[in-house]
């Protein structure tokens, strides 16, 4: 799962292959594919202006 994070004090979105809870963070949205993920997560960031960030950990290359 890849999952999309917001933070709106910091002016950014976050993709990553971890769940994680934090106050400043608001999740917005999972995906089962990266592409899927990365696509929104720029969306997001290019209809906001916010920063687009990412982080994977464990990922197959198939």
């Amino acid at each position: 799962m890849f999952y999309i994070y917001v933070n709106k004090k910091k002016k950014r979105i976050f993709v990553t292959s971890s769940r994680f809870v934090d106050r400043e963070w608001k999740l917005v949205g999972s995906y089962q594919k990266l592409e899927l993920a990365m696509v929104r997560g720029r969306r997001l960031a290019d209809a906001s202006d916010y920063v687009l960030e990412w982080r994977f950990s464990n990922i197959r290359q198939v």
